[in-house]
């Protein structure tokens, strides 16, 4: 979604108040994926140097769990508290002629900042039981034999 900076500062009071329900495009190692659109309340307003861009977003993610590697749902509630300069070159947000604001830009750095650094599906969260992955391959190995390859390799390991 683009905010027509125009129509902003047309406003009377120079704020407008949005309401976005849109993807934001979310990429990182840990986000499985995105659970339905991001939901949005915003005010934007219009200052003497720029744009304040205030209000909180809620996105639902399927994430994996840092220390069991299970996908949960992880409900993000996030602060946006933007403050676009006009003297700011940062073209992500502030597009072309400097006519619109890019509010998908805007959300996603609200909530990439408000992530944690890593995920845990509990606080009880045991993480991957080892033992028990070292004990399940060792039976795989078992029940599938000696690959023939390498019996002649078996001669070096039989006692004298």
């Amino acid at each position: 979604m683009k905010l027509d900076i125009n129509k902003l500062f047309a406003a009377a009071d120079r704020t407008v108040m949005l309401d976005y329900d849109e993807g934001v495009g979310l990429e990182r190692a840990d986000i499985v994926s995105t659970i339905g659109p991001a939901h949005a309340c915003l005010k934007v307003s219009g200052t003497e140097n720029g744009i304040l861009i205030e209000g909180s977003i809620e996105q639902k993610l399927l994430v994996q769990c840092y220390r069991c590697l299970k996908p949960f749902e992880y409900a993000l509630k996030a602060e946006v508290d933007e403050d676009i300069s006009f003297s700011d070159d940062d073209d992500n947000i502030l597009s072309g002629d400097k006519k619109y604001i890019d509010m998908g830009e805007v959300l996603r750095s609200s909530i990439y900042l408000s992530l944690p650094m890593r995920f845990e599906c509990s606080e009880n969260c045991e993480g991957l039981d080892i033992e028990r992955e070292i004990e399940d391959e060792e039976d795989e190995s078992d029940c599938h034999g000696v690959d023939p390859r390498f019996a002649v390799l078996k001669r070096y390991f039989e006692k004298d």
